[in-house]
């Protein structure tokens, strides 16, 4: 699978993935997502995330791929192996 690592095959095949500008693979919304969490309290319809070796993030938009950003989830690690959490932050 190469770029798309912890993506399986059947999720590409049923589309619940699709690659982004960067060819990242970014979680393919069909329709509106209405959140009920205080973490993501406003609505988005388009999800992607990037990775490093201690930390990922997480980008939530309306509007799709080029849509407005919503919120942006940051989480960061004690280490490379991601076994602990050192912070999380949303902004």
């Amino acid at each position: 699978m190469g770029q798309y690592s912890g993506v399986s095959r059947s999720d590409l095949e049923y589309q619940k993935f699709q690659s982004d500008s960067s060819g990242l693979p970014a979680v393919n919304v069909i329709g509106e997502v209405n959140t009920i969490n205080t973490l993501i309290p406003k609505a988005y319809d388009y999800v992607t995330g990037s990775y490093t070796t201690t930390s990922d993030q997480y980008i939530f938009k309306i509007g799709g791929t080029g849509g407005t950003t919503v919120a942006t989830i940051t989480i960061e690690y004690t280490g490379s192996d991601k076994a602990a959490i050192k912070t999380v932050t949303k902004t």
